[in-house]
């Protein structure tokens, strides 16, 4: 039996929890809407999103709006209401928690590869754009919000380093060195990624930091990479 455990951070002054190894939410709505609420989520705010693994999923990079009691297909969920709840899963790729001073809004958001990657016609269309737009809008400070990724593999297990893979990293090419643990092997590091497109939107560096452990290296810890299996990390945010 895969081994379970826990993990705790806050942003502001909402709670992040991870529940490692859950079934996956498209097998099973309860478990995690249960986890929520002893959390102390509002039952009538849990927002439960079914997110993009490819650029062709249903919800690739989109973010909704307060989107409460369903299940809905998108790769983040903003919340304005007090003690509701999001929730997504990863089993490798970033969750990325977006926190506003100015509101205590907070935004959670699936920050996989495809939902990074930029466009030739568009470098800012990501989800984290997406993300920081749906948070603060065109004419918030971007200085007033706070970042946390969690949940993600380090950048030197992630590889892209045999022929198939290689044009999963194109669109990454043209973005700084440090974005790449190992730019020969194809190494991407995701929270690199993000980090450089929150600056680009002028969210200040200082904001904006990393918890917790490579799922690769942490078998308490779901990864497709390391295991093929169906378990999922669960991401809950509670907004206070």
């Amino acid at each position: 039996m895969a081994r379970y455990s826990t993990q705790s951070y806050l942003i502001g002054s909402s709670a992040v929890t991870i529940y490692a190894n859950q079934p996956r939410l498209n097998t099973d709505v309860k478990t995690s809407r249960l986890q929520a609420i002893a959390l102390g989520a509002n039952p009538e705010h849990i927002a439960q999103l079914i997110t993009a693994s490819c650029a062709d999923d249903l919800g690739h990079k989109t973010v909704v709006h307060d989107v409460y009691k369903k299940i809905s297909h998108a790769d983040g969920i903003f919340l304005s209401k007090t003690n509701a709840a999001g929730i997504i899963q990863t089993a490798d790729c970033p969750a990325l928690i977006l926190y506003s001073a100015d509101s205590d809004d907070v935004v959670l958001a699936h920050a996989g590869r495809p939902a990074l990657s930029p466009s030739d016609h568009c470098t800012s269309c990501t989800v984290v754009g997406n993300a920081l737009h749906a948070l603060i809008g065109h004419d918030g400070d971007p200085s007033q919000v706070f970042a946390l990724v969690v949940g993600n593999i380090c950048g030197p297990c992630f590889k892209h380093d045999h022929e198939g893979a290689k044009h999963l990293i194109e669109p990454f090419l043209k973005l700084p060195e440090t974005v790449f643990a190992d730019r020969a092997l194809g190494a991407l590091d995701l929270y690199e990624v993000i980090k450089h497109q929150l600056i680009y939107h002028k969210v200040p560096a200082g904001n904006i930091r990393h918890e917790g452990p490579c799922t690769l290296k942490t078998p308490e810890l779901a990864s497709y990479r390391r295991d093929k299996t169906a378990l999922r990390n669960t991401i809950i945010v509670v907004r206070s």
